[in-house]
């Protein structure tokens, strides 16, 4: 492997990065485990260091990966300046890891899906009573199994004065699939913000509809049952 001038090794690393990129965010999309060399080697585990706005962000996730993998490149491009004996070596090591990461995305496809939603119930709802997902479900782990689970916003409206009303369900990943837990009201005549799961909590931020202030709903999951911490209920203060 020859050397490369800086931009050509940053342009080497866009590419790899976009590729690495577009293929995590898809295997986690259809809900397939992309492996362990694959995430160690692209530093997934660390975006959970970051913030839930941004933990929860596809443009965030995607910049991130291109941008380790242009430093990948970058820093070996100038070990082979520098050492290129060990230049050697890395490479060798990478090349070991592109191998057991190749043999991880093989072996994901060939194991079928247990579950490709999550299981909910809904409970006492009558089949007259219009129920639907609200907006996009969100990732994390809410019951400290290093896996993540989904919590999302389920949307009832039964036509009268109430209007729409808001509650929250989750589901715990499982050998098995998705498991799906109980529901917790949030809310009627509200405007729905943001859900993120952070530090295995559940964050709602909305508005009334009459007030423009922000507030925040936060719910957990004890014993496998999701419920509301009412003590945390608080307002957010506009910037």
């Amino acid at each position: 492997m020859k050397s490369f001038k800086l931009i050509e090794s940053s342009i080497i690393g866009l590419l790899i990065g976009v590729v690495v990129s577009v293929y995590i965010l898809f295997m986690d999309t259809v809900g397939r485990d992309i492996g362990s060399i694959l995430k160690t080697v692209s530093l997934g585990d660390s975006i959970k260091y970051f913030p839930a706005e941004y933990r929860s962000s596809i443009v965030f996730n995607f910049l991130f990966y291109i941008i380790v993998y242009i430093l990948y490149v970058v820093i070996l491009n100038l070990l082979f300046r520098i050492h290129k004996k060990l230049a050697v070596v890395v490479s060798i090591i990478i090349l070991i890891l592109c191998t057991g990461s190749a043999i991880q995305q093989v072996n994901a496809f060939k194991k079928p899906l247990a579950i490709d939603e999550p299981v909910v119930e809904i409970g006492n709802f009558s089949s007259s009573n219009i129920k639907k997902y609200f907006g996009e479900e969100t990732k994390g782990d809410l019951n400290q199994d290093q896996v993540d689970d989904v919590a999302f916003l389920i949307k009832r409206n039964e036509g009268d004065e109430r209007g729409d009303m808001y509650y929250l369900s989750a589901s715990l990943k499982t050998n098995q699939g998705y498991g799906g837990l109980n529901l917790v009201y949030v809310g009627e005549k509200i405007i729905i913000n943001s859900l993120t799961i952070l530090e295995g909590t559940i964050i709602i931020e909305y508005k009334e509809n009459d007030s423009d202030e922000a507030k925040i709903y936060k719910a957990k999951v004890e014993n496998n049952t999701l419920i509301e911490i009412e003590e945390d209920t608080e307002s957010v203060s506009e910037e």
